[in-house]
């Protein structure tokens, strides 16, 4: 993004700001607000001595001002200025550029005066502009509508028909096709995707394939519902990629007037620290809206009520073949978090075992009111492993697997060779010793071969229990996977 220069509002002070790098620094107005800002000797002493005492989340803010070009603009920042003898800079998040207001021409009803015999003149009439959706591109949004599918080609070959005569290539903006809904609070949007050619005649590539997905809001919404789905966005991409690496560009903000028709007035940019990574498989790497279609909604859905996990998912294509230990861990967690997810305790245990359970933490407690002391302590941490009661995590896979069997059989052909009882079993028991070593600190662990094929099928069982949950069928869901791994079976 390029610099950008203007005046902002911070605790109630007009500063003049510059912004480059990711880094937005402020400058004093004048000489008094220089010396209120300056940190004194004693601040600097007291934060040094309370350094290591504080334990506090840092929030983010929103900061507005103007720009030099006359834009609105409204800097996300983390509320925790470094301080350079009174000149304050801040880490950014996000930045929204707009302008408030758009001029545009409308037909007059009546009242203008005709120009020339049967037409009246335009009139110009100022709109204020609100929050009503965006669209949004990037490369694996071009990868998830398939956006080459913009272009229809027809090849005439010579009379050799080794050689290739002529190619035509046709191509229309397509219509907005639906790919889903949700929800944020009381705002409804609805999810659209479109698939589009751009000319340039002074380039290299004249003619590019491109689309985008569109959000369209019920009512207005705020520049907080713009940042939340910007990010839950972002990481269902990271499930559909099973990676890391990868941007978005800037949303363009619209605004929709009586006529229906939107207009766009704004940028609004998450600032990417993330690193791009070219690799022709990547386009091939991901499971797809012709695929998914209105599931999407579904899936972004559970993104923005944070019910997907996404920690485990490498940060590049390039890791995803390599584990470390802190991956094997998030492995099992993701794993874990999902299976208890779906399927809590009281789906999946008897009413007598529910009722049982529910019997002896009743004695416990009664137990625990008549004890004190060492005693009573004791008491309670003997009811917290009663609460833990559960399955192992070797249960749990073993289980999983059987529940998703149509989807996983040939998985578990294609990493041990065969499929049967004694095969899962071990599975099971392998991962449920490896995830009982890593839990107590035991990162020693010897790791076996079969320990690579077993994270693997945990990482299947994660999206196909996801797949499902969206409603996906099996043979659809193995597709995806199948495709999102390069398998083929």
């Amino acid at each position: 993004m390029d610099s950008i220069k203007g005046f902002l509002n911070y605790n109630e002070i007009l500063y003049p700001f510059y912004y480059e790098d990711e880094c937005l620094s402020l400058f004093p107005p004048d000489e008094r607000v220089l010396l209120k800002d300056k940190p004194s000797i004693g601040d600097l002493f007291h934060n040094g001595l309370m350094n290591n005492e504080k334990r506090e989340f840092i929030n983010h803010i929103n900061l507005t001002g103007t720009t030099s070009k006359g834009q609105d603009i409204i800097f996300n920042v983390v509320n925790n200025p470094s301080n350079d003898n009174g000149f304050l800079s801040f880490e950014v998040y996000s930045i929204f550029e707009y302008n408030k207001t758009t001029t545009m021409y409308v037909k007059d009803a009546g009242s203008a005066p005709k120009a020339t015999e049967g037409k009246r003149t335009p009139l110009l009439e100022s709109r204020e502009n609100s929050i009503r959706g965006f669209y949004i591109q990037g490369d694996e949004i071009n990868y998830f509508l398939e956006a080459s599918h913009a272009f229809s080609s027809t090849l005439e070959f010579d009379d050799t028909k080794k050689g290739i005569e002529s190619v035509s290539v046709e191509t229309k903006r397509e219509k907005e096709y639906p790919c889903g809904n949700i929800r944020i609070g009381d705002v409804e949007i609805d999810i659209f995707g479109q698939r589009y050619a751009s000319y340039k005649n002074d380039t290299i590539q004249p003619l590019t394939a491109k689309s985008r997905l569109i959000f369209a809001f019920s009512k207005e919404g705020n520049v907080d519902i713009i940042q939340d789905l910007l990010y839950s966005i972002r990481k269902c991409f990271y499930f559909l990629c099973n990676r890391k690496t990868m941007r978005l560009n800037e949303a363009e903000v619209f605004s929709v007037y009586q006529e229906g028709k939107r207009n766009t007035y704004g940028k609004y940019a998450i600032i990417d620290r993330g690193n791009e990574e070219q690799n022709q498989e990547l386009k091939k790497r991901i499971i797809p809206c012709s695929v998914l279609g209105e599931r999407l909604g579904h899936l972004l859905q559970d993104c923005v009520d944070d019910k997907v996990y996404t920690t485990h998912i490498p940060d590049s294509y390039a890791k995803r073949n390599t584990y470390e230990p802190d991956r094997m861990i998030f492995d099992c967690v993701a794993f874990e978090k999902e299976y208890r997810r779906l399927f809590p305790e009281d789906k999946i245990r008897s009413k007598a075992y529910l009722e049982a359970k529910s019997d002896v933490l009743r004695k416990v407690d009664e137990l625990i009111a008549q004890y004190s002391g060492k005693k009573k302590n004791k008491a309670k941490s003997i009811k917290k492993s009663i609460e833990k009661l559960d399955t192992s995590f070797g249960d749990r896979v073993i289980n999983a697997v059987k529940l998703h069997s149509i989807i996983m059989d040939e998985f578990i052909v294609r990493e041990y060779g065969k499929n049967t009882p004694s095969i899962v079993k071990k599975c099971g028991e392998r991962l449920n010793a490896l995830r009982n070593a890593f839990a107590h600190g035991n990162m020693d662990y010897e790791i076996i071969p079969e320990h690579l094929s077993d994270l693997k099928i945990i990482e299947i069982l994660f999206y196909a229990m996801q797949l499902r949950s969206i409603g996906m069928e099996d043979q659809e869901a193995k597709k995806a996977i199948c495709g999102l791994f390069g398998i083929h079976i």
